[in-house]
């Protein structure tokens, strides 16, 4: 019985990581009261965000993070999560410091090498979520997250979203737009938020992008940088994740700062 039981539990994590389709609810998203980006707006940024996608070759970085996770509630269906860390009795808070090298190589190459850390995290026994995957996102790509996500800068899905003008502020000389990017119907693979984009260059200067996908819904914030080839990259990232899973609920916040020493 028990067996059959565990059998029936993997099964249901299985149709949860797997959906079946793009639309999870055909139902409409109430817009507020903004008006439309302009279109000529909105080709500058799709003309350039496949050019910019792979303007970057190769990186080598220092990673400083720091997170920590809350035990809102769980039980003991939770150890059946794959890769999920294993929790301790009694125990509610953990927290995690750590100094990494990061070196990355076009095309999808990332290596991570840990220098210190400091965790409360039981040892060699998996994890909430790998923090790297957020930091190292692509959203000038047509799909981030491994395909789980359509970026809202794709021209080609770019009719599942709405973008609505929020603001304009001029610094430097530049004018920049906040645009809200809202999608059009309730998807697990589509996105809730909003960019900064500078005029004449149409780079990214911030984003902040609101989702779910598998079992983990999230908050993201990546401010860009500001130096060269820097500016097509996160300098800095806030990350608030949720895992909320047949009674079991997990939160975990994450910041990190990335230094380049060369790209």
């Amino acid at each position: 019985m028990y067996k059959a039981f565990k059998i029936s539990v993997y099964i249901f994590i299985l149709g949860l990581l797997f959906p079946l389709g793009i639309m999870a609810k055909d139902s409409k998203v109430a817009l507020p009261d903004k008006p439309v980006v302009p279109d000529s707006i909105l080709q500058n940024i799709f003309q350039f965000s496949p050019f910019y996608s792979k303007i970057v070759d190769e990186y080598n970085a220092d990673l400083y993070l720091k997170g920590k996770v809350l035990v809102h509630r769980s039980n003991k269906l939770v150890k059946y999560i794959p890769s999920m860390f294993r929790l301790e009795e009694g125990v509610r808070h953990y927290i995690i410091e750590s100094l990494s090298e990061m070196q990355y190589t076009a095309p999808d190459i990332y290596n991570r090498k840990v220098k210190a850390i400091s965790s409360t995290f039981p040892r060699n026994s998996g994890e909430l979520t790998d923090l790297t995957n957020f930091l190292n996102m692509n959203f000038y790509s047509s799909s981030i997250m491994l395909d789980k996500l359509l970026s809202p800068l794709d021209e080609k899905v770019s009719k599942y979203y709405v973008y609505l003008l929020d603001s304009i502020v001029v610094d430097q000389g530049f004018q920049k737009y906040k645009i809200s990017i809202i999608p059009k119907f309730k998807s697990t693979q589509l996105v809730n938020g909003y960019i900064w984009v500078s005029d004449e260059v149409w780079t990214i200067r911030e984003v902040y992008f609101e989702g779910k996908f598998d079992l983990i819904e999230f908050k993201l914030r990546k401010i860009m940088g500001e130096k060269g080839d820097e500016e097509f990259l996160p300098a800095r990232l806030n990350l608030d994740i949720n895992f909320k899973f047949m009674g079991n609920h997990l939160e975990m916040k994450a910041d990190a700062w990335v230094k380049y020493n060369n790209v």
